[in-house]
């Protein structure tokens, strides 16, 4: 392995990682997802809408930043 090859390395290593992890948030957004559809069911809440579109905003920015890291690494 040549010298000028290891942070080229190093880098794509980093990248994958970092696609990796946002893509196991991105998982974890849409448990939430499910998590507050299976609540909405057992709890009745004046408050559920704003519940919903907070939680389904959030997935949304979760997949947001999944694409825009694809597209920036």
């Amino acid at each position: 392995m040549d010298i000028t090859t290891i942070p080229a390395v190093v880098q794509t290593i980093v990248k994958i990682m970092v696609l990796v992890g946002l893509g196991i948030y991105t998982i974890f957004a849409y448990i939430i997802v499910r998590q507050e559809q299976l609540m909405d069911k057992v709890i009745d809440e004046t408050f559920e809408p704003v519940l919903r579109l907070l939680v389904l905003l959030h997935f949304l920015m979760a997949i947001g930043l999944v694409v825009i890291a694809f597209i920036i690494l």
